[in-house]
């Protein structure tokens, strides 16, 4: 028999309640010159991934790093993965139409 804690168990609730809004975590300085640097939407989605992980490791019994350093560091790091995928950049380079598709770019 295995005495696993279930996932939602009233054992990890009160971690769960520590972990910091989207919006709390958007006004904290190492966090909020990303809007500078972002389009709000994806911000907010990098946001809510790494506050989804670190809801999945106290879940599974860990304790993941709430400061808001920390978590800004996962944050860029998952707006980097994201624009590594595809076309997503930073506001600052989508703004030099660097994004664009090749036939796009061509033409008089």
């Amino acid at each position: 028999d295995s005495m696993e804690t279930p996932p939602n168990s009233a054992v990890h609730q009160p971690a769960l309640r520590d972990l910091p809004s989207v919006d709390y975590l958007l006004r904290q300085a190492p966090i909020a010159p990303l809007a500078d640097e972002f389009p709000r939407d994806e911000l907010l989605a990098s946001i809510r991934v790494v506050l989804d992980a670190c809801r999945e490791q106290i879940r599974t019994g860990r304790s993941p790093s709430l400061d808001p350093t920390s978590l800004a560091l996962e944050i860029r790091q998952a707006l980097y993965t994201d624009a590594s995928r595809g076309c997503a950049r930073p506001q600052a380079i989508a703004t030099q139409n660097r994004c664009q598709p090749a036939d796009r770019n061509t033409g008089s």
